[in-house]
């Protein structure tokens, strides 16, 4: 409610605030705060002795009794007037009144200065269905929230998004980057293992760190994951080689146990092996151990030293084997000795 509209309706119960005789006794309560006759009764005079002129006005007066003015057609406490220095509107005369006192609008039920559909309240008049100072009734404001305007809509307080915002589960939010309503409200990007789910124009999109590629809806690390290694589905094959498939720096390759050592075998293809004991890679991958007689011996390999063992039927014979009934000779060369088979009934020289 205005200054204005309340100091109007003040006056008017003016009686009932200033007491009785205040603006002129007991007829001028009933007459609205002024007096109606041409004098009071019991001697023509009011609370200060003076009467209250009336003109041609259909009851309102011309002058007041002394400590009141006129303002607007009803008696106010002197200064109290927010039209004063303005030609009375009351009066008939010009309106003069300045641009923060606007004239009084009707509202035809009975608000005096309200427009209509507008309710009095005590910040000035207010439509109760649309006005979110006053929604509903004066003086209740409607909230407002993160992202939202507050609006009042046939009484009752709501909300309104701004801009491109959505309003989902009571909230605004934007569904061109909320992981929670992405593109709609209630579409819910899933959490990736080992990234993040983003948001990002109303798609969802998986973040992972460096190093990682989405495979499978989750983040891997294909510099080291033998499933997927330098690739989504690149899987690592350890074959035959009696090895484990892992993958380096995004290589294939194959892990052999701590007393292994990878070689190549006589086809080419990779195979774990201990070098301290196998005659085709003794002592380091490709030395072969000299096989001798096939029917006699067989190529040994022993803490990475090659040898030979003799077969049953077989005898050994210094760094060889000879056959049944074989004789055995020795020579020595360079100082090492070196043994060789004549057939039986022969002698060595």
């Amino acid at each position: 409610m205005t200054a204005k509209s309340l100091l109007l309706r003040l006056t008017g119960l003016c009686a009932l605030l200033v007491a009785l005789d205040a603006c002129g006794g007991e007829e001028a309560v009933k007459k609205g705060g002024f007096i109606s006759g041409g004098s009071t009764s019991g001697g023509g005079t009011g609370a200060s002795g003076s009467d209250a002129s009336l003109g041609d006005q259909g009851g309102k007066p011309v002058s007041c009794t002394d400590g009141f003015e006129l303002c607007n057609g009803v008696c106010v406490i002197e200064g109290l007037c927010p039209d004063a220095g303005v030609t009375d509107r009351s009066g008939g005369g010009s309106d003069l009144s300045s641009p923060d006192i606007p004239p009084p609008q009707d509202s035809g039920g009975g608000g005096g200065d309200c427009r209509s559909g507008e309710t009095p309240c005590p910040r000035g008049c207010a439509n109760l269905k649309t006005d979110t100072e006053n929604c509903g009734s004066c003086g209740f404001k409607c909230p407002g929230a993160p992202n939202a305007d507050a609006v009042c809509n046939a009484g009752g307080c709501g909300l309104k998004c701004k801009g491109t915002m959505s309003m989902c589960e009571g909230r605004c939010v934007d569904t061109t980057t909320d992981p929670g309503n992405c593109g709609f409200c209630g579409a819910y990007c899933e959490q990736p293992g080992g990234g993040t789910a983003k948001c990002l124009n109303s798609k969802c999109v998986t973040e992972c760190p460096f190093g990682h590629a989405v495979c499978n809806g989750g983040c891997v690390d294909i510099r080291s994951d033998p499933n997927n290694c330098s690739g989504c589905g690149k899987v690592c094959d350890a074959g035959a080689s009696g090895g484990e498939a892992v993958c380096e720096s995004g290589v294939c390759k194959i892990q052999c146990e701590a007393t292994e050592k990878l070689c190549k075998s006589a086809e080419g293809e990779d195979i774990c092996t201990d070098t301290s004991r196998d005659p085709k890679h003794c002592g380091d991958c490709g030395k072969k151990c000299p096989e001798g007689r096939k029917d006699v011996s067989n190529a040994t390999c022993s803490a990475g030293k090659c040898g030979l063992t003799c077969t049953f039927s077989a005898y050994r014979c210094s760094d060889t084997c000879c056959g049944s009934g074989e004789v055995c000779c020795k020579s020595t060369s360079g100082g090492r000795e070196f043994g060789y088979c004549l057939k039986p009934g022969n002698r060595c020289p």
